[in-house]
């Protein structure tokens, strides 16, 4: 990662670096390269800052097309959903979506979302002449919104998902849940497109107070988002932090998960933590070991991450070549490591300037596994003569 010469001169490495496991933001596996261990964990940079980008799109961004191709127009700073529970205070089963202006359209597209199980769902469209168009569970003509979670990352096992792969945060929670598995729907109702629909009334007929919980956040023809004046009964959606402020703390689950837009900002998870347990915000880390300081580039390739040689590729991934920076003169240098998935014998090669090669005094020692709480990240001194 990084070497000392015996004046305590920093030596720069010019090439070589093939991993970056340092992450400086947040989601952080955005920001490792390989990292260590099976390559999906890292070093988490203090203060680092938390941006967004598995929530729901910006406000600015609306509206908002879906990954089916239905547009709906999302409102943050508002009751944006009807929430319906069975059994749970300050809940009702059922609900109506009433419309800012009648809209004619051979279907509607619902946005919907079920939290602890698959609801079942029941839906009358209520046209202006006072005949409606009705999907009852009862007739076996309901609709059914499976449970948000799902941790599949291949597209194909999200059909008719208007959005997946996003995050979700408590609402006294201070960053998202790290897994990226909540998904919403895009439910359809074909409607009379010769009458005008004023308002739709859904109901949740499987519910208990453990759940399924239903809600219904857009309602859409398709191509065009409608606006709903009356009905909503909560805000799930938190656009900034604290996340209590933010919405009205309804949850859309039985814990405290609701959904978030990417204009939410959330402290770094290293703000309140005193201990040392972080890289230094600055990228000056000095070792506990042997009281040198080492700088690392956290926002570049700053190591080399070998593993076993599987031979699917020409090069042997067990060796690594780090070109050095300034041609240093010492007796030893310091080399910052770390081993991933349980330690390991290293071998070392020097080469100078004219071609020769020595190997160190001590050319071979054992990597230590980095999974220990005392001594998360070693150095250790090369003899060179």
């Amino acid at each position: 990662m990084s070497a000392n010469a015996q004046t305590l001169q920093q030596v720069p490495v010019t090439g070589g670096y093939t991993a970056d496991v340092f992450a400086e933001a947040y989601p952080f596996s955005s920001f490792l390269v390989k990292g260590v261990d099976d390559g999906n964990s890292g070093y988490l940079v203090e203060n680092a800052p938390v941006t967004n980008t598995y929530g729901l799109p910006k406000q600015s961004e609306m509206p908002v097309t879906s990954a089916t191709g239905i547009v709906y127009n999302l409102h943050y700073n508002e009751n944006n959903a009807l929430v319906l529970k069975s059994g749970v205070d300050g809940y009702d089963t059922a609900g109506r979506l009433t419309f800012a202006t009648p809209v004619t359209t051979p279907q509607l597209y619902l946005q919907t979302i079920s939290g602890n199980g698959t609801s079942n769902m029941s839906v009358i469209v209520n046209y202006s002449d006072n005949t409606t168009t009705e999907y009852l569970t009862s007739a076996n003509t309901g609709l059914s919104v499976k449970d948000w979670w799902n941790t599949s990352t291949d597209p194909a096992q999200h059909p008719g998902e208007g959005f997946y792969w996003l995050q979700r945060v408590a609402f006294d929670g201070t960053i998202p849940q790290s897994d990226r598995a909540v998904r919403l729907f895009d439910t359809m109702v074909t409607t009379d497109n010769t009458k005008a629909i004023t308002s739709v009334d859904i109901t949740l007929d499987n519910g208990t107070a453990s759940g399924p919980y239903l809600s219904v956040l857009g309602v859409s023809t398709g191509t065009t988002p409608v606006e709903i004046s009356g009905g909503y009964t909560g805000d799930v959606i938190a656009e900034g932090y604290p996340v209590s402020n933010y919405t009205s703390q309804n949850p859309l689950d039985g814990n405290k998960y609701v959904l978030f837009s990417n204009d939410a900002v959330f402290p770094s998870p290293t703000a309140d933590n005193t201990a040392k347990v972080y890289m230094p915000e600055n990228g000056k880390l000095t070792s506990a070991f042997s009281g040198i300081e080492y700088s690392i580039d956290y926002k570049n390739l700053n190591s080399t991450r070998l593993v076993a040689d599987d031979g699917n590729t020409p090069a042997d991934e067990r060796l690594a070549t780090l070109t050095l920076g300034g041609k240093p003169k010492a007796s030893h240098l310091y080399v910052l490591y770390i081993a991933g998935n349980a330690g390991f014998p290293v071998d070392v090669t020097y080469t100078y300037e004219g071609g020769t090669t020595s190997g160190a005094l001590d050319d071979e020692f054992t990597a230590l596994d980095w999974y220990n709480a005392d001594s998360p990240v070693v150095d250790k001194k090369w003899l060179l003569w």
